[in-house]
Formats: structure tokens, sequence, C-alpha cells
């Protein structure tokens, strides 16, 4: 289902919090088939949001009907989790898609493909034809889906003695694509 009413706009420092909620509300829902709830808590109590994303004007808010629905973005820093990286993370100059979400009412309609995209597009503008994005097991069908490869693990040791596992992935972008999306 996509509705022909769906904004995406720069997330603001003020949407922080809401962005916050939404992310828990999001992992709880949509992870808990692929980890336990300790491994989910110990995870949002390391932060999923970096709020240099919001500055640097690359993480988006997607709307509808009056509703967040979800939320994504992109960097070339560091995430702030590859501290906790014991094994799996590359960084570099190659962009990283980051800290997408949707709101589990949203889910499984196409809402984070259409971000994606957008996502995407925005990274050509910046001038990168490649990105990559470090998947947690719930994310992972639809990044493979979106022609996104690799099998390489990305462990995250978390407080309480828990692990969260994710899975790198890298894409080669369609330029001439992501330009029409974009505009």
């Amino acid at each position: 289902m996509i509705d022909a009413n769906l904004t995406i706009r720069r997330a603001q420092p003020g949407d922080r919090d809401a962005l916050l909620d939404l992310h828990a509300e999001s992992l709880r829902s949509l992870g808990r088939h692929h980890y336990g709830p300790e491994v989910i808590e110990a995870f949002l109590a390391a932060g999923t949001l970096d709020p240099g994303l919001i500055d640097d004007r690359t993480y988006f808010v997607l709307e509808g009907n009056g509703a967040t629905m979800g939320c994504g973005g992109w960097s070339v820093r560091r995430p702030g989790f590859a501290r906790l990286a014991a094994i799996g993370m590359d960084v570099g100059a190659v962009p990283k898609v980051r800290a997408v979400y949707m709101h589990p009412r949203f889910a499984r309609q196409g809402l984070g493909r259409h971000l994606m995209v957008y996502i995407e597009a925005e990274i050509v503008r910046a001038g990168f034809a490649r990105a990559t994005v470090t998947s947690s097991l719930a994310s992972l069908p639809l990044y493979r889906s979106m022609g996104y490869l690799g099998d390489a693990p990305v462990v995250l040791n978390l407080p309480g003695r828990q692990s969260f596992v994710g899975i790198a992935l890298e894409k080669r972008l369609d330029c001439s694509r992501a330009r029409r999306a974009a505009a």
C-alpha cells in the first residue's frame, strides 16, 4: 500500500524523542522473532539514533494520514554502534544506510521500500554510487529484495553480556533510477 498522501521530510531536532519511541516500538514488535527481549532492551539502551544524523540533515521521516510511519537515513560518518562491534564493522568513506525503522502498524506494506528508494536517491544526489547497511535479522529480507548483497556477521557486544547480530550488506546504486526518485 503506497498512499499518494505520503511525505518524506528531513527530521528536525524536535523529532528526536518521537523517533526514539518509534525505534523502540518497531524493534520490540518486528524484531521479537529474531532477538530475545534481553537483547532488544540492551540494544535500545545502547542507543538507536545518532543525533548527528539529524544535525547532518541526512535523516528522514516518512509520514502519511497524520501519522509518523517510519524513519531512516544515511551517513558517511562512523556509526555510534560501531564502538560495540566485536567483528564485521567496516568503516570508511562509503555511505551507510542508518537507523531505518517502520512503525509496526505500517510494516510489510511497501513503505520501507519506498523510504529506502528515497534514501538511496539522496545518497546518489550526494555523489555516491554505492551504499552499505548493517541489517538487523528482521530487516534482512527487505534489503536482500532491494539488491543488497553480503553475509558477513556484525556482532555488537551490548551491556549485560548480550550480543546483537546483524549482517553487513552492500549495493551498487542505480544512479539514473535514484536520481529520478529524488526528483
